[in-house]
């Protein structure tokens, strides 16, 4: 009769723990519904957890390392994304996510780094190529952005994504100044326009 009841107890015990293993999905779907409510405290509280019990997986260091960039704490981001993005043979979704980092920390020559490391591995990445040229026109390295926005364009056959990059080095380029007068002249007695471009 012991017998038995140890038998069920064992098959209890080793349902329980093979839920517990099954339940990561359940687990991130939670994390990602706190985060979708900008709930990045209570999302981390729930995550980390899992980042412990399996530090091996990318996914949840990644997924965290991004929750915490979302939460404004770029040190603590970049300090979980580093290791996966600065190896030999970077993780793609960690690298990219540090290039939010340091987008978003106004760290453009870092940035523009990891940029160029995400885009050996995604070369037609049109977001992170936009990021890039964003930095270039940032540290006033205007032609480089035009360069690189040219030969984005070939890859998505638009240039839309890239216009307002564009507009913004166009007026930087222009500076130009119009100034106006009204000209009234007696022996005209119209009115004349004239504009002065300075570039």
């Amino acid at each position: 009769m012991k017998f038995i009841y140890y038998s069920i107890f064992l098959v209890f015990i080793s349902s329980v723990a093979f839920a517990q293993e099954i339940n990561i999905d359940e687990t991130l779907a939670n994390v990602k519904r706190e985060v979708e409510k900008e709930n990045f405290d209570k999302a981390l509280s729930i995550i980390e957890p899992l980042r412990a019990k399996y530090p091996e997986n990318e996914d949840i260091q990644t997924y965290t390392g991004r929750i915490y960039s979302w939460k404004k704490e770029y040190k603590t981001a970049i300090k979980i994304l580093s290791p996966m993005a600065d190896r030999n043979n970077p993780n793609p979704e960690a690298l990219q996510a540090l290039v939010n980092v340091y987008f978003w920390t106004e760290d453009y020559e870092k940035c523009i780094l990891y940029c160029d490391k995400y885009l050996t591995i995604d070369p037609k990445s049109v977001e992170v190529l936009k990021i890039k040229a964003t930095c270039l026109e940032k540290l006033n390295r205007d032609q480089e952005a035009l360069d690189l926005i040219d030969k984005a364009s070939y890859i998505d056959n638009s240039t839309q994504a890239f216009s307002g990059i564009r507009t913004l080095i166009g007026r930087k380029a222009k500076n130009t100044v119009s100034a106006s007068y009204l000209n009234i002249s007696t022996s005209d007695p119209g009115q004349q326009t004239i504009s002065l471009w300075i570039c």
